[in-house]
């Protein structure tokens, strides 16, 4: 007679552990990573790349709103062979859904520049828009356009606006 109890008991506990899983799935499937390619433009054109994992943390049905975390590299150009920079600048992105497939977004962050090669760090931010199309579930198309700041330590104090384009991975 106890074995039916105990089975039984296992059963509410596998309910419950399951029940207990499902918000952590379900925010699991609300993240994207995005890598990108494209142009930079400051005193020269360039080309750069963007790494971007986002987090949606609410849904409603006119858009969804994620916290982002971006990594902007810009190429060093032609001549300046101690060009590295780096730039992370956490924030917010707000995607407008227009259609089930197409949604426009405005994003801006604040964070870090640094220049590794002559050690330097300041504040940094960007502003910026694009659009992200998909192709799946899974895929989309992304078009980014940003405009980066950093202070004069780094960068010049100079405006960095890019147009990049890549791909998205939803899970």
């Amino acid at each position: 007679m106890k074995l039916p109890r105990l089975a039984v008991l296992v059963k509410i506990l596998v309910l419950l552990m399951g029940t207990m899983a499902t918000p952590v799935i379900a925010a699991a499937q609300n993240s994207d990573f995005g890598l990108l390619l494209g142009v930079t433009h400051s005193s020269e054109t360039r080309f750069g790349m963007q790494a971007n994992y986002a987090w949606q943390f609410l849904e409603r049905p006119a858009g969804r709103l994620y916290l982002e975390l971006p990594v902007f590299i810009p190429v060093a150009p032609r001549g300046e062979p101690n060009f590295v920079r780096i730039y992370f600048t956490p924030g917010i992105r707000y995607h407008f859904n227009l259609s089930s497939r197409i949604a426009l977004y405005a994003a801006a962050g604040g964070g870090i520049a640094s220049r590794p090669q002559r050690p330097s760090v300041s504040g940094a931010f960007n502003l910026g828009g694009g659009v992200d199309y998909r192709l799946s579930r899974l895929w989309s198309l992304r078009v980014d356009a940003r405009d980066l700041v950093a202070s004069s330590k780094v960068d010049g104090g100079r405006n960095n606006p890019s147009v990049m384009f890549g791909l998205g991975f939803h899970f």
